[in-house]
């Protein structure tokens, strides 16, 4: 447990990150982090008002790279308003699994600005292999009975659905200019989006010599973790923002977004 609740008042040892102690602490854990809360707040605030200006002029089918980019920005501001709120009360695991969808966001992005019609079409081909896949879960785990006639319609649907596959992530980040930003896909799939060895240890009370652990852990995640998760989801909101203000052409809000893009270089290298 972090020093902000290390008392281990009762409220947080029975409520959790739902109770009191944990929203009065908000303060605390944002203070040595101000400049880092401010910058992702505004990048939020140029995303959110560049949607609004979206929302009112660009028109089209869901095939058209504006609209579809316009729906994807909109669940980025979601994600990114979701994960500010999760970072400021520590909860640094889920934080980054939001950065990690707002990663595939950004790689979504860059390829509609970069490379339209390829990733149109392996964004329709995507659709038809998820179906296939679900199809094949059914017949596989015996969900539709066997000999049944949801069975019979299923097997119909999987032959309709012919050769379609799936867009890897790591091919998503190859159809645009962000293809560097899958490594940090790849980290944040180890050391948060999985149960895996890395994501658990958060869960460890670790020995000073690190020679084993002495118990459970519960609370905040410390700063130097919470100060690069808001790294990460700065760096990585930024980057959608770019691309959606250039897709649509925003002038405005891709000259505010470069102003902002240039304060998180300064920032990072504070």
């Amino acid at each position: 447990m972090s020093d902000d609740l290390s008392d281990g008042s009762d409220d947080f040892l029975q409520k959790g990150f739902l109770g009191e102690s944990a929203k009065l602490a908000i303060p605390a854990l944002r203070r040595p982090l101000t400049s880092w809360f401010e910058l992702v707040e505004l990048v939020s605030a140029v995303l959110q008002t560049s949607l609004l200006n979206a929302s009112r002029t660009v028109r089209g089918t869901s095939k058209d790279p504006a609209v579809l980019g316009t729906f994807v920005a909109f669940r980025s501001a979601h994600s990114l308003q979701a994960a500010i709120l999760l970072a400021e009360r520590g909860l640094i695991t889920e934080t980054r699994l939001l950065v990690r969808s707002l990663i595939e966001n950004a790689f979504c992005m860059a390829a509609l600005v970069t490379n339209p019609q390829e990733f149109l079409a392996r964004f329709e081909e995507d659709a038809v292999a998820s179906r296939k896949g679900l199809a094949g879960v059914i017949l596989k785990k015996e969900i539709a009975s066997p000999g049944s006639p949801d069975e019979a319609k299923v097997k119909a649907a999987l032959v309709s659905f012919g050769k379609a596959k799936l867009m890897s992530i790591d091919d998503l980040a190859d159809l645009g200019p962000l293809r560097k930003q899958y490594l940090l896909y790849r980290v944040i799939s180890n050391d948060a989006a999985h149960p895996s060895a890395t994501s658990l240890s958060r869960h460890m009370d670790v020995k000073p010599d690190k020679s084993g652990w002495i118990g459970y852990v519960s609370g905040p995640a410390l700063e130097p973790e919470r100060r690069q998760t808001l790294n990460d989801l700065a760096l990585t909101a930024i980057s959608i923002v770019v691309g959606f203000t250039e897709l649509i052409a925003d002038i405005k809000g891709n000259a505010e977004i470069s102003e902002l893009s240039e304060r998180y270089q300064k920032l990072r290298l504070a």
